[in-house]
């Protein structure tokens, strides 16, 4: 394996696409939707395909595995629909076309695995459909009929496997846990994109969502992935927070609409009253929020906690030590499209020596789902542009400096119903070893 130092200097509003820079851009290219399920089943790649729950689910969090936030389906147990849990995707239909990719992390909680964790088309003689079914392995069919990779999955009941299968026009191929378990040669007369599902498919007899599960960080591509980007895919997540921890200096100016006072036909309306937060009043805030939800024991941090940006999450850190995932209250979206020049080496992922992207991306603190937080709401937004440079390899020793600046960022809020405008900037660096 490759071994690489990164070191991201990271200046303005940086942190706003660094999320999406913790490992190679096959992480976005192709990428249609992306669920994280940070309380909700929205979309997270940009592109606005948010999913839907329907039967009993719930969303929860995760302290121990690396996915801070899933959703949990419970099955009815039952071979036709009765009321049981499931998530069903939008028509990817015009975004999706001859090929396609969908990873998932999957948690089995019963002992009925004979369901689809992934599911598109139509399961019946003759019909076109896609997906996983940990019974009968990865499959895809059409009216010539069906395909399948007979993967029987081990160990899956009450733990964590992550499953990826893919799909271009002569070849399937099926992944567990970043390894490639399977490959056959196929080709479908139509690649089956609506109705598609997690825990729920169709059949001759109806419909069935007898299993219960748990999903993580679902992802899916208009593309397949290569067999180095799906283990790529798996050593980012299943790692809990991806490396490097990037520092955050934040510095923010809220303008407050000021009182009016009328004598006679004279209107006196004072200058725009100023609050102004830094970084550990953004911490502050953080350790105040977390704690109403129960997820922190007191009203404030340690003395030197520090605020990080650590692969797709915003993190506290005491020293080296993760003490909180605060990534439900601070998140980030990056916007398309993205506009790139320079050279980069197609198989590693590398700039030759250098490359640039210009990307809109806002990032979000947003505490007014706490029933009694601080009812606070802003976002600020830009154009990024970051530059890649990588040196040439010494022993398999890579070192990448990343840079990303903003120039213009505004953005508006409201707090306790008041609204303001918002202007600030953000800087961010981190330097540690990364392994691909």
């Amino acid at each position: 394996m490759k071994r690489i130092t990164k070191t991201a200097a990271l200046l303005a509003v940086g942190i706003f696409i660094a999320a999406n820079i913790h490992a190679q851009s096959f992480l976005t290219s192709g990428l249609v939707a992306y669920y994280p399920f940070n309380g909700n089943p929205n979309d997270a790649s940009g592109h606005g395909n948010n999913a839907v729950t329907n039967g009993i689910c719930s969303f929860g969090k995760n302290s121990s595995y690396p996915f801070q936030h899933f959703v949990q389906t419970v099955g009815d147990n039952s071979p036709t629909y009765v009321n049981g849990g499931y998530v069903s995707f939008p028509d990817l239909t015009g975004m999706v076309t001859n090929s396609i990719t969908v990873s998932v992390w999957v948690k089995l909680l019963d002992s009925i695995p004979d369901e689809y964790p992934v599911y598109f088309g139509m399961d019946n003689a003759g019909q076109n459909y896609f997906g996983i079914d940990c019974y009968q392995g990865f499959t895809i069919a059409d009216s010539s009929g069906v395909t399948r990779i007979p993967v029987v999955t081990t160990n899956i009941s009450g733990n964590w496997k992550h499953f990826v299968i893919a799909y271009q026009p002569g070849s399937l191929t099926a992944f567990i846990d970043g390894q490639l378990v399977g490959q056959t040669n196929v080709t479908v007369s139509g690649l089956p994109l609506s109705p598609g599902a997690l825990g729920w498919h169709q059949w001759f007899a109806g419909t069935s969502a007898r299993t219960s599960w748990q999903y993580a960080n679902v992802r899916i591509f208009n593309r397949a992935l290569a067999t180095n980007e799906v283990a790529q895919l798996h050593t980012v997540e299943s790692t809990a927070f991806s490396l490097p921890y990037q520092n955050l200096t934040i510095s923010l100016k809220f303008s407050e609409q000021s009182g009016s006072n009328v004598v006679g036909t004279i209107l006196t309306t004072a200058a725009p009253t100023v609050v102004k937060l830094a970084t550990k009043d953004i911490l502050n805030l953080l350790a105040s929020d977390e704690n109403v939800e129960g997820n922190w024991p007191s009203n404030s941090f340690p003395k030197n906690t520090t605020l990080a940006l650590a692969g797709n999450s915003f993190i506290v850190l005491n020293g080296t030590n993760i003490l909180l995932n605060v990534s439900d209250i601070l998140s980030f979206e990056a916007g398309e499209p993205q506009v790139t020049s320079g050279k980069r080496n197609t198989v590693t992922g590398l700039a030759s020596t250098s490359a640039q992207r210009l990307e809109l991306g806002n990032i979000v603190f947003d505490d007014t789902f706490i029933n009694g937080g601080n009812d606070l709401h802003f976002y600020l937004y830009g154009v990024l542009n970051l530059t890649t440079t990588d040196t040439a390899p010494a022993n398999g020793i890579y070192t990448e400096t990343r840079t990303i600046s903003n120039t213009t960022v505004v953005g508006d809020g409201f707090s306790q119903d008041v609204p303001f405008t918002c202007t600030g900037a953000f800087s961010a660096t981190g330097k540690s070893p990364l392994h691909l």
